[in-house]
């Protein structure tokens, strides 16, 4: 839902549609991967929880490196 409503106002400000996928499964490691994989273009950002801080942690192996993979917009 806050994506949703990140995406309407981020099209306002832009002025140019925004699409919000979602890609619910594994505390959000399958939209992250999905987002490391993207080409680096600008157009692609993900809105996740804390728990892709701690997924290293959690997980055994994952297919991205949250620090190498992301950079964070606040």
């Amino acid at each position: 839902m806050l994506a949703r409503m990140l995406g309407a106002k981020l099209s306002e400000s832009l002025g140019q549609p925004v699409i919000v996928e979602n890609r619910p499964g594994a505390g959000g490691n399958v939209a992250a991967d999905a987002v490391a994989k993207s080409p680096p273009d600008g157009y692609t950002i993900l809105q996740n929880t804390n728990g892709l801080a701690i997924s290293p942690a959690i997980y055994r192996s994952l297919p991205f490196d949250v620090v190498r993979d992301f950079i964070p917009v606040t």
